[in-house]
């Protein structure tokens, strides 16, 4: 982060924070703009019928919401149905 050490012990826990989270931004930014270019070159050369690629399809944002355990757990329930599989050994239509 290019702080001293003096400068360093000197931060609070939410300015460290802070600084910590403008790092990350920028380093995602960084990605961010090598996958748009990933995608207009993959664009370009796709065929009439495949679909464009976007950058959120190579890139996850690590800014947004993160999915705690009860949303996969939801995920993977709902898959588990859709496939006509049981959970906890019941038979689901």
């Amino acid at each position: 982060m290019g702080l001293s050490e003096q400068d360093f012990w000197e931060l609070s826990f939410k300015e460290f924070d802070l600084l910590r989270q403008r790092r990350e931004l920028e380093e995602y930014r960084a990605w961010e703009r090598t996958a748009s270019l990933m995608c207009m070159v993959y664009n370009m050369h796709r065929g009439k019928r495949q679909r464009a690629l976007k950058v959120k399809d190579l890139l996850k944002n690590p800014f947004e919401k993160k999915q705690t355990a009860h949303d996969a757990a939801a995920f993977f329930r709902n898959m588990t149905i859709k496939q006509g599989g049981s959970i906890n050994g019941k038979q689901n239509p």
